[in-house]
């Protein structure tokens, strides 16, 4: 169940919620609600005392009650009280223009070792793409080389062939388990969250475009000719009369890509749900 606080859309799983492990299901519960929990453990213990009392008279009803409280009771005493941190990435200090990135192009050699391969993100005006490449490089500490992989470009083929690419920062980047380990480390020493599991969120930005377009000659030779995990350039490019022209001081040399084919995907991938999001937002916009 979803419901909403402000401008804010809540899921109350993330509050409360019911896990199946082992033989009966664990209360896993936000420390907002740590206090009404222990009231809850002492209102059964009392209820069940007097319920027992009560009808005594009835072994068979006595006995039920009693298994069915104590049950209960187990339930909730073992929860688990989890508390949360969200690390907030930065927005970008410049308004996203959305029609600036127009297309992808690809230049592919066989000899990836001797030619460096790379893929140029093709913008309306190439001075956006160079200010959007720089707030790229601030997902991997402002550093033009990503040799620790912090950005993730994704290359997903549609049914129909043609292509969907995503940028989006690691989700299992070396900074931001730093800066969980820190808010972990700074409770442990006040003992604050003594016995709690602490449940870590993030809020970043994610970029994607689709080429609407098949049988990309360029794009399934850049597949064939550049192995996923060796290093490849990215690049901002803008279309002229004259050809293309090329933002090689804003370049990023990516540490490898992603490729799949979408029926290869997962609900839990963020391909997935980007691409959900995106059908909820075009029907939202028909009605």
């Amino acid at each position: 169940m979803k419901f909403k606080r402000g401008k804010w859309l809540i899921d109350s799983r993330s509050l409360i919620e019911f896990r199946k492990e082992g033989l009966l299901p664990k209360l896993h519960v936000h420390e907002k609600f740590e206090k009404p929990l222990k009231y809850i453990v002492w209102t059964i213990g009392i209820v069940g005392f007097i319920t027992i009392f009560l009808s005594i008279e009835n072994y068979f009803i006595s006995v039920s009650i009693g298994l069915f409280l104590f049950l209960l009771s187990f339930i909730f005493d073992r929860a688990i009280v989890k508390y949360s941190s969200m690390v907030v990435q930065l927005p970008p200090d410049f308004e996203i223009d959305y029609s600036e990135w127009k297309n992808v192009m690809t230049v592919s050699d066989p000899d990836y070792v001797k030619n460096v391969n790379f893929v140029g993100l093709i913008y309306k005006n190439l001075e956006y793409g160079e200010k959007f490449f720089n707030y790229l490089k601030t997902w991997n500490t402002d550093k033009s080389n990503d040799s620790e992989g912090n950005i993730i470009f994704s290359i997903v083929e549609e049914p129909n062939g043609s292509y969907t690419f995503y940028l989006y920062a690691n989700p299992g980047r070396k900074r931001l388990k730093e800066l969980h380990d820190a808010v972990e480390l700074e409770n442990f020493k006040n003992k604050s969250k003594k016995d709690k599991v602490h449940e870590q969120l993030v809020m970043e930005m994610s970029f994607w475009r689709n080429t609407k377009y098949a049988n990309d000659k360029l794009m399934r030779d850049f597949l064939k000719n550049q192995p996923r995990d060796v290093p490849f350039m990215l690049v901002p490019t803008q279309k002229t009369e004259q050809g293309y022209a090329i933002g090689l001081e804003s370049q990023i040399i990516l540490s490898g890509y992603r490729y799949n084919k979408r029926n290869e995907l997962k609900d839990y991938d963020r391909e997935t749900q980007l691409s959900e999001m995106e059908k909820r937002w075009e029907k939202n916009e028909k009605k």
